[in-house]
């Protein structure tokens, strides 16, 4: 799950009560950990997003994307994170602290 960082105005996203705030859960039925995740899972005609509010409420919403307009959703900055696989060739370790 992330964090939505922000909602567009009059965005689908905005009129189907989702807010900056809110967690995104899932997008048609799967579990969402980053933006690519987002993008990937809603880049068909019709996407079902899972969100749980800030008063712990949880919506499913709908979406008709046929006609090309965004969700509206920007989710919050991506925070690199290390597994313990230890791999000689990992990105994140050899990140600057």
């Amino acid at each position: 799950m992330i964090r939505i960082g922000h909602v567009a105005p009059n965005s689908l996203a905005a009129r189907a009560g989702i807010s900056a705030g809110d967690l995104l859960l899932e997008a048609n039925g799967r579990q969402i950990r980053d933006v690519l995740d987002l993008r990937f899972y809603t880049a068909e005609v019709f996407a079902q997003l899972t969100v749980q509010t800030g008063d712990g409420r949880v919506l499913r919403r709908e979406f008709d994307l046929s006609t090309g307009a965004p969700l509206g959703i920007e989710v919050e900055e991506f925070r690199p994170k290390a597994c313990n696989n230890k791999c000689i060739f990992c990105f994140i370790d050899q990140l600057p602290r």
